[in-house]
């Protein structure tokens, strides 16, 4: 009897054991629970506070931990914008692309969009994608949500940095609030570089403030003259004939020379003060575009390269064709190293050629020959297998015939 109410002592002290076990096991969970979101508060000022000291990196590993624990927190708008944020400091423009339009499918209506679109618009410009961004920002102007004129002042900024990138200086012009003035642009006058290079070859290039290219164009036109005349006291008119062509050939490019980069030099202020200016008015970084992009459409394009067509059937374009391809074959590969430019003087012309034809081709060639000592200080530089070039493309040098 003993021994049975013994045993009955045991099993409901192990029973209240387990069942204590339990409850533990319960209070630990219900109070785990009830510490996740001062536990998520702390990660998220953590983040927050990495963010803020430029360590952006760190920033986004505690953001995407936060994303992966929790994706439903209130927070998660917030950890959203301020990922695709710490990637827009670091210029990774697809992942601000990929948060961003995260942001957007989740949250359709909530008031950080705004700012969540803006951050996208630049990311599309930092890509390269002007048109894209333009398509972002119009649609944030008829956003159905009343814009402050802080956010009404960085759409427009940013439309005309749009519109500076793709090339349309006209239209970038039209979202400047107050009159351009000329003297801040420093403008060159083509006329006068066009007519003191018709006096003095160079003199132009020293107008434009290129004196290396002005030594260039008197040098080479100097020789070619002095060639010329001792042929005709020796009256060898072959060879006065053909140096004089030259001579002749060489000078009228200088004078378009002149006034070619007497234009490039009005271009790029005019792109430099716009860019300046609609940084004013909108924050984050400062994004150089770089060269803006020869084609507005793909009408433009298809008839461009349509004209180009009729071009290349122009009478004897195919001589000079044939004396760039020579050269390209025997002298480039010898000479091609120590060419400081991208592409080679020879691609150069021969791109010139074939868009442009005979005429204008020579003339860009010719250019292309005056200006190149100058370059480095005005184009950027490309490395091309392994070598630092300078990058003077011909899309940078033709638009006055476009």
């Amino acid at each position: 009897m003993k021994t049975g109410r013994k045993e009955k002592y045991l099993f409901l002290a192990y029973a209240c054991i387990v069942l204590a076990g339990f409850m533990a096991i319960q209070l630990s969970c219900f109070a785990s629970t009830t510490r996740i979101p001062d536990e998520t508060i702390r990660q998220y000022r953590i983040a927050v506070s990495l963010e803020k000291r430029g360590n952006y990196y760190d920033a986004i590993t505690e953001y995407k931990r936060f994303l992966f624990f929790l994706p439903d927190h209130e927070k998660t708008r917030e950890v959203l914008y301020r990922t695709a944020k710490c990637y827009f400091k670091l210029r990774d423009w697809k992942n601000v692309l990929k948060y961003t339009n995260l942001f957007e499918n989740k949250f359709t209506n909530e008031p950080l969009l705004i700012q969540v679109k803006i951050l996208k618009a630049k990311a599309l410009l930092g890509m390269g994608k002007p048109q894209e961004a333009l398509d972002v920002l119009r649609k944030l102007q008829s956003h159905p949500q009343k814009l402050d004129e802080n956010i009404r002042a960085e759409i427009t900024a940013l439309t005309g940095r749009c519109y500076v990138a793709e090339g349309n200086l006209e239209e970038s012009r039209k979202f400047v609030n107050r009159n351009i003035n000329e003297a801040d642009l420093q403008l060159k006058n083509p006329w006068t570089a066009g007519i003191s290079a018709l006096l003095i070859p160079g003199m132009g290039h020293i107008y434009d403030g290129r004196p290396r290219d002005a030594w260039t164009a008197f040098f080479y036109t100097g020789i070619l003259s002095a060639i010329t005349w001792e042929a005709v006291e020796n009256e060898n008119m072959w060879l006065a004939g053909l140096f004089g062509t030259a001579a002749a050939t060489f000078y009228s490019g200088n004078i378009f020379s002149a006034i070619n980069m007497a234009f490039k030099h009005n271009r790029r202020n005019e792109i430099k003060w716009l860019n300046n200016y609609f940084y004013q008015d909108s924050r984050d970084v400062y994004i150089d575009y770089g060269s803006t992009p020869l084609y507005r459409s793909e009408e433009e394009k298809g008839a461009h390269e349509k004209a180009e067509a009729e071009k290349q059937k122009q009478m004897f374009s195919w001589m000079f064709l044939a004396g760039i391809s020579a050269f390209r074959k025997i002298v480039s590969p010898i000479d091609n190293k120590h060419c400081p430019s991208y592409p080679s003087c020879s691609s150069y012309g021969l791109q010139a050629f074939r868009k442009h034809g005979a005429f204008w081709g020579t003339m860009l060639t010719i250019d292309r020959l005056i200006h190149e000592p100058s370059e480095a200080r005005f184009s950027p530089y490309i490395i091309i297998r392994g070598e630092r070039k300078i990058y003077d493309p011909l899309e940078a040098n033709d638009f006055l015939l476009r």
